[in-house]
């Protein structure tokens, strides 16, 4: 079985439903700038944000098939990282030095993991929720996980999209908050917090189960305020 510190030795860095097949995203972690891409095989990789010709970002590139593209000379890399084919030489085969570093990469539970520990046991089983929305928050992930666990969580207030929220409970990895809707409508938002740096984050938000366009708005909003609250609280 895993234990606390097998599980927080992975990173929740993006949404399943942000990273579509093709997509290309831009991660800040840990002191690292990773480049994170869905080859259209539907399989989710990590490398480092760095093409060893130039330099250029790999997160500005582009995927064809299973392989990552730099957008700036059009060196095309594999899962493992090394180097597959150089447009401007297309009948060399690329030495195994022309390769860029990866981190393990999972798509699990309806959020993409990262992992800086090679030898990470596997993630539990977990539940694939819908994703909401990821929220960018100017404040440390210690101080989120503290307001969380503090229960004083902001309200919103709207006729139909006001919202109230309550901690329902907390894991090694996400925290589980229920919304109650001025409508009536009630809702689960899980929220996994990915530390960016010393004094910014970023929440990952899923709802536990199919929700109406009105319910994801005002979850949407609940969210906004949050962020304000975390923020003037800091």
């Amino acid at each position: 079985m895993n234990t606390a510190a097998d599980i927080t030795s992975w990173l929740p860095v993006a949404l399943s439903d942000g990273l579509p097949d093709g997509g290309v995203m831009r991660v800040q972690t840990a002191g690292h700038d990773l480049a994170l891409w869905r080859a259209h095989d539907h399989s989710v990789h990590c490398v480092d944000n760095r093409c060893p010709h130039r330099g250029m970002r790999l997160s500005f590139g582009f995927v064809r098939g299973n392989r990552l593209n730099c957008i700036y000379h059009g060196w095309q890399y594999g899962e493992t990282g090394a180097c597959a084919y150089i447009p401007a030489h297309p009948e060399l085969t690329p030495p195994e030095s022309l390769c860029v570093p990866t981190l393990p990469c999972v798509d699990h539970g309806g959020r993409v993991w990262i992992t800086l520990d090679p030898d990470a046991t596997a993630l539990p089983a977990m539940p694939a929720h819908p994703g909401l929305r990821s929220v960018a928050v100017n404040v440390s992930q210690d101080r989120i996980q503290a307001a969380l666990g503090s229960g004083a969580l902001p309200s919103t207030t709207h006729p139909q999209r006001g919202c109230s929220a309550r901690v329902l409970d907390t894991s090694a990895f996400d925290c589980r908050i229920a919304l109650d809707v001025a409508t009536g409508d009630t809702a689960t938002l899980v929220v996994s917090i990915q530390s960016v740096s010393a004094e910014r984050s970023q929440l990952h938000t899923q709802l536990t189960a199919a929700a109406s366009v009105e319910l994801k708005v005002a979850a949407s909003r609940w969210l906004d305020a949050l962020r304000d609250h975390l923020e003037a609280t800091a």
